[in-house]
């Protein structure tokens, strides 16, 4: 009589390998998304501290944007009151 008799070494090998995907794959998406954490942050510090990142120019004239239609609302709110 020997040691392995069958597939009875399967019962443990689908669980341990399923749990080192689930390990490995939580692992790399725990990286990409500090990569990505990042790299926003530096985006924002550049901003902040006026370099100008790639995106700033449209950053910039949305909140014009903004600003002048909220103006304009509180002008016409001002008409009707």
């Amino acid at each position: 009589m020997g040691m392995w008799i069958g597939n009875e070494s399967v019962p443990l090998l689908v669980p341990g390998g399923l749990m080192m995907f689930f390990a490995t794959t939580g692992f790399l998406f725990a990286s990409v998304f500090a990569v990505a954490d990042l790299s926003a942050l530096s985006w924002i510090y550049e901003y902040v501290t006026g370099r100008h990142p790639p995106g700033s120019d449209q950053l910039d004239y949305a909140k014009t944007t903004m600003a002048n239609k909220a103006k304009e609302m509180r002008e016409r709110a001002k008409e009707y009151s």
